[in-house]
This record gives C-alpha cells, sequence and structure tokens, in this order.
C-alpha cells in the first residue's frame, strides 16, 4: 500500500470512528478493541506497520513536526487536532498536496481492470 492509499484509508478510518481518534495517543490505533490512535498511528495502521514510529517510511519524512507542520497549513491552525471530523477532511488535503494521485485514472477504476474476467 502506497502512502495515499494509507493517509485515505486513515482519514476513512477517523471519520467512521470519530471515538478512536485522539492526538495525543502515541500508540497503534486498535479497533477490535476500542484504543484510540492519533493521525500517524492510524496511517501506520493502515500500511500494516507493527509500531507508531513506522510513519516516517511510510510518509516518507524524517520526524512528526513536518507532518504536523503540514497539516497546520492546510487546515489554518490547529483545530484537526480536536476534531475527528476535521483531521480527516485535512488528511485528504494532505494526500492530495503531498501524495498526489500519479495517474490520473481514479484508482477506483484502475481497480476494475484488475478483476479478472470470467468466461
Amino acid at each position: 500500500m502506497n502512502a495515499r492509499q494509507a493517509i485515505l484509508r486513515a482519514a476513512n478510518s477517523i471519520e467512521k470512528y470519530p471515538d478512536l481518534f485522539r492526538f495525543s495517543s502515541t500508540d497503534l490505533p486498535q479497533p477490535e478493541c476500542g484504543s484510540p490512535g492519533c493521525a500517524l498511528g492510524w496511517i501506520a495502521f493502515h500500511a500494516s506497520k507493527s509500531a507508531m514510529h513506522q510513519y516516517r517510511e511510510v510518509l516518507d519524512i524524517s520526524n512528526s513536526k513536518i507532518f504536523y507542520l503540514r497539516l497546520h497549513r492546510l487546515c489554518g491552525g490547529f483545530k484537526w487536532k480536536r476534531s475527528a471530523t476535521v483531521c480527516s477532511s485535512t488528511l485528504r488535503l494532505y494526500a492530495n498536496k503531498y501524495h498526489p494521485e500519479t495517474n490520473h485514472i481514479p484508482a477506483s477504476i484502475r481497480q476494475i481492470f484488475k478483476q479478472p474476467v470470467l468466461s
């Protein structure tokens, strides 16, 4: 899974499970048992990483400050820290700006061509 997909899946999860989003969390979220995760934790979770700090290799950044500063600029402040709704929409902006779709055919359409053909 690439960074864009992990970010967008994280945004979807944060939107779907707002009670499991907590900026102050320092662990990967565990949706099945109700433990929360921060935005970086959700990204690492969806990228199938085993530890929170592995977000760096997913996003290709050296530290969380870069990520937070980018979200701050996209959101116009740190409102994304306190609201699952604002965080999920800001993550989508982040994905579009820093990890744009490399193929102009949307992933959902490209997926159709990967399906086996029935005879």
